[in-house]
């Protein structure tokens, strides 16, 4: 059977019950995959790391997933044969989250803010076929960050980011500013409203590594595509200064305005306050870790984006869009709803 050894691979992790992960760095072929992780509260220079941090910057410290990495393994993907399924979930009214983005553009008119991120979830009951629903994310989306990962206590996560949040290689760190959004099938050009919020970011990013580089260097604004989706990038990088460690870098990035807001504490507050749901991993950070101190840094790591929660038959996705002063309600929520199908056409649901 096509891809049996990763199929075999993910049910002897299941039947273990240990912590595992999978991922697929973006344009890249081979999927890795580990077991065993043991959770730890710091990074080491001895162990690598799988890397899984929650939204909320000052949740406690559960994010360090540990592994040997000489027991990695690697599979090619042979190619996807298995039949999506049309899947029905369940949400709050579309009125509801259009009023919560009128609550958003209310204070960004009152003065408080300049952009908020406000987000929502869909969750329906259905027993997927989770390896075969990763396989084909894999092929769907080559261009991003995909992972599946799992742990007893938090069930199974999954997701197709094509968000860097920060690669640290050869004492040189890179981060990615990302925002806007338009639909590949229906293509309209970006507007000075997507322009201005995708410029709050790079701002933001540029700032914040000003700190711990010698010196920032920022590169053209390019439009960039993310399956149906094309998006605003421009990346930001420099040559860490020699006392940086990886924990500033993150602590000063998480959580961008490409996911919270502007100013960051307040549009986190305000977020708390509207949305009234816990994110969890939604727009948290995901990927690497391979060294974590000064010059030993060695990390790819990316915002947790069209993902998804798998726990007990219970499927939760999530979606964000970003608002400023003259966002429209109603386009805002359509804007969800595309970034839902990124994750709703990849499921494949067992046959009964």
């Amino acid at each position: 059977m096509i891809n049996q050894q990763l199929i075999d691979c993910f049910l002897e992790a299941i039947a273990t019950k240990e912590r595992f992960a999978f991922w697929r760095y973006p344009k890249e072929s081979s999927i890795s995959f580990v077991s065993n992780l043991k959770q730890n509260d710091r990074f080491s220079d001895e162990k690598a790391a799988f890397y899984f941090q929650r939204f909320a910057p000052d949740s406690d410290s559960d994010s360090v997933y540990q592994f040997d990495s000489s027991l990695v393994r690697k599979f090619e993907v042979e190619s996807s044969v298995f039949s999506t399924a049309n899947i029905a979930f369940t949400s709050v009214d579309r009125s509801v989250f259009e009023t919560q983005v009128e609550q958003g553009i209310k204070r960004i008119s009152e003065g408080s803010l300049t952009k908020i991120v406000l987000s929502r979830k869909v969750s329906t009951e259905v027993d997927l076929n989770l390896i075969a629903s990763y396989i084909q994310m894999c092929f769907t989306y080559p261009t991003a960050f995909c992972y599946l990962f799992y742990t007893a206590e938090i069930g199974f996560w999954m997701g197709a980011s094509p968000e860097l949040f920060c690669d640290v290689s050869d004492g040189t760190a890179t981060s990615m500013s990302l925002a806007g959004t338009r639909f590949a099938t229906n293509y309209q050009p970006f507007l000075d409203k997507e322009f201005r919020e995708q410029e709050l970011v790079t701002q933001f990013i540029s700032s914040k590594l000003a700190d711990l580089v010698y010196r920032v260097r920022i590169s053209d604004r390019t439009e960039i595509q993310a399956g149906n989706l094309i998006h605003l990038q421009t990346i930001i990088s420099g040559r860490l200064l020699e006392h940086a460690t990886l924990n500033q870098l993150m602590a000063a990035l998480h959580p961008t305005p490409a996911v919270c807001g502007l100013p960051q504490q307040q549009a986190f507050q305000v977020i708390s306050e509207i949305e009234k749901y816990d994110r969890s991993y939604y727009t948290g950070v995901v990927g690497i870790v391979n060294g974590a101190q000064q010059n030993k840094i060695n990390a790819r790591l990316y915002v947790n984006l069209r993902c998804m929660n798998y726990r007990d038959k219970q499927t939760t996705l999530y979606a964000g869009c970003g608002i400023v002063a003259d966002s429209n309600p109603q386009a805002e929520f359509e804007e969800t709803e595309q970034k839902f199908k990124t994750i709703k056409r990849i499921l494949v649901a067992n046959k009964n």
